[in-house]
């Protein structure tokens, strides 16, 4: 209450001043319009003696309200500036977080990426280097082992590569074919979800979704003919990429990919099934090796004791 009074007391005695003005303007108006001329004399009865004290006067009345409101303003302002500042600094805060985590995630991913695909594409063995002590042993298991590690990681590369191509396409040509505003980002989103399957790829298609809904007429049914689109994939095209690896099951692969990328991170989608095909793969040639009819020991052995 006291505030309003105060405000109501500044109001009146501004109106009173600017009406005071007025009416010295207004007379040395009348005073210019009869001689035709504005003389000094106008330009200082607008601004008398008694016009500046009377505006002394005001200013010496409203001190104490002027300076509260100068006060609140300033407080009001500085309050402002801070919240600004804290969130200014907290939001760049976050970026350069996220934005080193993003950078050295990306420098290990290619680097990870580019080592594995030279190692698919060189005309040298995985296991070329690897010694071994039993020289019985050395051209079977190196053979059998060095051809299944090989083909073992080529097939997971390949389908990841396979993957991520198909999802991207599809979900560029979807979103096409819908005209819809966002095209690349969510290509590029379901392509990333397709090989990292932390979610399925069809969440890429939420913001298609939304802009059907608010702004197409039959915006529902064309976002639910989107998303079947986008679900109807996974029941298909899945289990045909991944059966590619022969090894083992896709239902096994996709076990698989989930556990690495939780367990290694992101470059855990590509290391999660090599582990396991590398692991099938020791085991299927320890079966073989232990079996009587390719075991090369055994018949070393049953040969150097006929002769």
């Amino acid at each position: 209450m006291q505030e309003m009074n105060i405000d109501g007391e500044i109001k009146e005695n501004w109106d009173n001043l600017v009406k005071m003005l007025t009416r010295n303007v207004f007379s040395s108006s009348v005073n210019m319009t009869t001689s035709n001329k504005f003389e000094f004399n106008d330009l200082s009865a607008i601004f008398s003696k008694s016009t500046i004290s009377a505006i002394s006067t005001y200013i010496s009345e409203d001190i104490d309200a002027i300076m509260m409101y100068t006060k609140s303003l300033f407080s009001y302002f500085r309050g402002n500036a801070t919240l600004a500042f804290n969130i200014t600094y907290a939001l760049l805060e976050f970026l350069v977080e996220s934005g080193s985590t993003f950078f050295n995630w990306i420098i290990s991913f290619s680097i990870f990426m580019t080592t594995l695909f030279y190692v698919i594409l060189s005309e040298r063995n995985i296991l070329t280097d690897m010694e071994w002590n039993n020289s019985i042993l050395q051209s079977y298991i190196c053979r059998h082992l060095q051809k299944s590690i090989h083909v073992a990681i080529r097939s997971v590369f390949i389908v990841s590569f396979k993957m991520a191509s198909f999802y991207g396409l599809y979900t560029w040509l979807t979103h096409s074919i819908f005209d819809l505003t966002f095209v690349f980002l969510p290509a590029v989103i379901a392509s990333i979800l397709a090989v990292i399957p932390i979610v399925g790829s069809y969440w890429a298609v939420i913001p298609g979704v939304i802009q059907l809904l608010f702004i197409h007429e039959n915006g529902f049914y064309l976002s639910i003919a989107l998303i079947m689109l986008h679900l109807l994939p996974m029941y298909i095209i899945d289990s045909s990429i991944y059966s590619e690896i022969k090894i083992i099951h896709p239902y096994l692969t996709g076990l698989a990919i989930i556990g690495g990328v939780y367990s290694f991170g992101f470059e855990g989608s590509v290391i999660g099934p090599l582990l396991l095909v590398i692991m099938i793969v020791i085991i299927d040639v320890y079966k073989k090796l232990m079996s009587n009819d390719s075991n090369p020991y055994k018949s070393y052995t049953r040969n150097a004791s006929f002769g």
